[in-house]
């Protein structure tokens, strides 16, 4: 979820401008690293309780370490702290090194929507419409900077094509959260498939899905398959 959109990005740019700089795609990469690590170890954090007691985990359900008593708590916050401290690093040296000043704030709101995702007092994931943020954070913000580290602006982005984008990833958040819902539930974990049920949120997921297809379509016209 963050490989994919970063490299969408580029893509993107690559059509608008007909090259790819590879410097700035190996930043983007180790961008993306990153930020996974800093995601993955906030939300193992924030799901320990219910992980504990998730037994229908398959792609969803966190990473298992601190069900397994493989990591501490301690560790995987220490983790994180070391991730947002390298992505920091990072993004001074793109914006300042680089000449890529937009950098910084496009891992800022990054980082934001990660912390209001897992942590307290946002949490969204548990307070419900946490599949909002995933939408924003993978299918807006990260193609934009995809888009940003190669082009060096915003100039010439197809901005139409980030709304198929939002709807991938929303209905994403609602299909990993489907096996979760009896733990989710009994945590008081407020997605989608608690708060509808689950038969209702897979048939949201399928129709943001197929409105997604639609507007991929109808965004991209004039642009070859």
């Amino acid at each position: 979820m963050i490989f994919v959109p970063l490299l969408f990005g580029q893509a993107l740019a690559f059509d608008v401008q007909g090259r790819l700089n590879w410097t700035f795609f190996l930043y983007a990469m180790l961008f993306g690293l990153i930020y996974q690590v800093f995601l993955l170890y906030l939300n193992d954090v924030a799901d320990e309780a219910v992980d504990g007691t998730n037994d229908r985990y398959f792609l969803s359900g966190g990473s298992r370490v601190l069900p397994d008593g493989k990591l501490r708590r301690q560790d995987l916050l220490l983790g994180a702290r070391v991730a947002f401290v390298a992505l920091a690093v990072l993004a001074a040296w793109v914006a300042y090194v680089l000449d890529r000043p937009g950098f910084l704030a496009g891992t800022g709101l990054a980082v934001f929507l990660a912390w209001a995702y897992n942590s307290k007092p946002l949490q969204l994931s548990y307070r419900g419409h946490g599949e909002i943020l995933q939408g924003l954070g993978c299918g807006v913000v990260l193609p934009l900077i995809g888009f940003y580290l190669q082009q060096g602006s915003l100039q010439g982005f197809p901005w139409a094509v980030l709304l198929p984008l939002y709807l991938i990833f929303h209905a994403g958040n609602i299909v990993t959260a489907l096996p979760d819902t009896p733990t989710d539930s009994s945590g008081g974990k407020k997605t989608v498939p608690v708060r509808r049920g689950e038969l209702t949120a897979r048939r949201i997921a399928l129709t943001l899905l197929a409105l997604a297809c639609f507007c991929v379509v109808a965004a991209n016209l004039h642009r070859p398959w």
